[in-house]
């Protein structure tokens, strides 16, 4: 890994289920760049998320109340690998409970950023918001991006849907008939209307 960042700690990014000795975990670097900033954890064993936190007392603040969007300091840069990209995520509970989400709904860090990760928060109604310093803001995922080449082509593949859009594929559930499935796959399906 490249040592971009310093003095920074390491993430290990791994499935708990998976022995360390047949697995080998992704690391994910990361540099506190205020001394009251939290280094983000997973809240569970099988979280695929780690939670990011409220880093208010650097700027001299224990909690911050908003009406429409702030945005908020964690504290912390990442030393995303070459081949992967941090995701930054709303948390569940503060969609449901709150209407409270990121203003760009998704996050996307790319490996070559190295500056701090700031959480945008919006909400969605008109009671409001409280923020204290150290509440899980958002939530990140590492996750590994292909390398891509893009090429100019002059002919699409050919597909049942082609060009069609919104709405295109209707709103109620198409159901087939056991016949119709047989007509278009005879051999999967004729063993289960012999049973009839």
């Amino acid at each position: 890994m490249t040592d971009v960042l310093n003095n920074m700690h390491t993430i290990s990014i791994t499935n708990s289920s998976v022995t360390a000795t047949s697995f080998a975990p992704t690391l994910l670097g990361v540099k506190r760049l205020t001394d009251t900033a939290i280094l983000p954890a997973f809240a569970t064993a099988g979280a695929a998320c780690f939670d990011l936190h409220a880093d208010l007392r650097a700027d001299g603040y224990n909690q911050v109340y908003f009406r429409e969007s702030e945005v908020i300091r964690t504290g912390l840069a990442f030393d995303i690998p070459e081949g992967y990209a941090l995701m930054i995520y709303s948390r569940s509970g503060h969609g449901f409970k709150n209407d409270v989400r990121l203003a760009n709904c998704v996050g996307v860090v790319d490996s070559d950023f190295t500056g701090e990760v700031k959480i945008k928060l919006t909400i969605d109604n008109e009671e409001g918001f409280i923020v204290e310093h150290g509440s899980r803001v958002a939530q990140a995922m590492l996750i590994k991006v292909p390398c891509v080449q893009l090429v100019e082509v002059d002919e699409l593949k050919t597909t049942e849907r082609g060009a069609n859009g919104f709405g295109s594929t209707g709103t109620s559930a198409n159901v087939v008939t056991a016949e119709e499935e047989a007509a278009t796959h005879p051999i999967m399906t004729s063993r289960h209307l012999d049973k009839k």
